[in-house]
């Protein structure tokens, strides 16, 4: 391919994971790697994260900084809006696609691997899964969904009623007791923490632990919101166990 199209990215990735494994070797020739990417599939991420900002930077609501505005010759980091994509072979585990930022010449700091950010909600599935596993509760057991207060959890502010963060809207429609599953697939916050009490924090981080995660747990309740920080291929390998009945992709 054009070097203007060249994955760079997970090229420096495949790099830096072949020279973590055989050492800086001055004089290394001959040398042939062959990867699980498929370059097609890599394409077609590319494209689609590139796609996908740019139609959120065009929106007439959007007022921050834009990657088509961004001055190169300014030699500064660039602070438009960035994203990134990982896709996994549930099977096996093995790395199909990595697209770690949108544009290697501007940043080449790896968005799939290198950075970590708060999960928020997308750590709530394990909540669930980690009170089903320890028989705390069934899928078809009640929990309650009614205000919460913020101050018990520390997500979203100091003060209020826990809501107006996370999937469910602004405007909140509590539904009192209702089926755990029902409040897992429609994003109940509330119900996600009183679920995750019945864990606790500590039996929970073992969870996370277990499910690959390896950031330092936060040691509150705010964990069962998402507070503490991942990276986005340790999420993606973590759900991977959904599909997997419980195993995690390669084990």
């Amino acid at each position: 391919t054009e070097r203007s199209e060249r994955p760079n990215y997970l090229l420096s990735a495949i790099r830096r994971e072949a020279l973590n494994r055989l050492g800086q070797y001055e004089k290394l020739e001959g040398l042939k790697i062959k990867t699980t990417v498929d370059f097609g599939v890599q394409e077609a991420a590319i494209h689609t994260l590139s796609e996908h900002l740019n139609d959120i930077e065009a929106l007439k609501e959007y007022d921050f900084p834009k990657k088509a505005d961004f001055d190169y010759d300014a030699k500064k980091a660039p602070d438009y809006l960035q994203g990134s994509i990982v896709v996994l072979d549930n099977d096996t585990g093995d790395i199909v696609s990595a697209v770690c930022g949108r544009d290697f010449a501007q940043s080449e700091f790896n968005r799939v691997w290198d950075a970590r950010r708060k999960a928020g909600t997308a750590i709530t599935p394990f909540v669930y899964a980690a009170a089903l596993e320890e028989k705390k509760i069934g899928p078809w057991d009640l929990v309650l969904d009614a205000p919460f207060d913020n101050r018990k959890v520390m997500v979203g502010g100091t003060v209020g009623v826990l809501g107006e963060w996370g999937t469910e809207r602004e405007e909140n429609r509590y539904e009192g007791e209702i089926p755990a599953l029902y409040a897992l697939v429609r994003g109940k916050n509330g119900s996600a923490v009183r679920v995750g009490q019945k864990v606790g924090v500590e039996p929970f981080a073992e969870f996370l632990r277990k499910a690959g995660f390896s950031g330092k747990p936060t040691g509150y309740a705010n964990m069962y919101l998402g507070e503490g920080t991942v990276s986005l291929l340790e999420l993606v390998h973590a759900y991977s166990a959904i599909p997997n009945r419980g195993v995690l992709s390669g084990e």
